[in-house]
């Protein structure tokens, strides 16, 4: 039966699909489907491309058809997407940033990159202070990848551990470059 709110055709009028039905025809995963029919059928009733029937949550048994009373002006359409808190725990939190997992051999590289930078910004200014070299480490790099100063200041230190770099004795916040 057809909600009293929505102008969808009734389940007769309209060829009908369940979501186990959408599976197989589909060859998408249970989970995947799930979501992707739920992009389709929420929203502004509108803008529902298919129309659920009985209701608002999601069963493997709802009947979904498609909403002939759905009209756009625009040639492309964008849909939102459903996205499942758990799976993504750290996007779903404000202010939270997930950071890609890097091959060994591109971190070995950029490792190296920045050791090198370093070294070329200390050879030219010869003496710097900690937040001036990170900086200017960062724009030398900044070409090929955006380094985090907490990729820089490791490779401050084993620059430090190999004798290219000292802090000087007052302020341990300056570094001077060894000839």
């Amino acid at each position: 039966m057809t909600p009293p709110h929505s102008n969808h055709p009734p389940p007769s009028a309209a060829p009908s699909r369940c979501t186990p039905v959408l599976i197989e025809a589909s060859g998408i995963g249970e989970e995947d489907v799930g979501k992707t029919v739920q992009s389709l059928s929420m929203g502004k009733p509108t803008q529902r491309i298919l129309v659920r029937q009985p209701g608002r949550l999601l069963d493997r048994r709802d009947q979904f058809f498609v909403n002939d009373a759905f009209t756009s002006k625009l040639f492309r359409i964008k849909i939102a997407s459903i996205v499942d808190p758990k799976a993504n725990s750290a996007a779903a939190r404000p202010g939270k940033t997930v950071e890609p997992e890097l091959p060994d051999q591109l971190t070995d590289d950029r490792k190296h990159e920045v050791e090198c930078a370093v070294v070329r910004v200390m050879k030219a200014r010869k003496t710097l202070d900690h937040s001036s070299l990170v900086m200017q480490v960062a724009e030398q790099v900044a070409k090929r990848f955006i380094p985090t100063p907490a990729l820089i200041k490791p490779r401050i230190e084993a620059l430090i551990e190999r004798d290219y770099l000292v802090r000087d004795n007052k302020d341990p916040r300056i570094y001077s470059y060894v000839l």
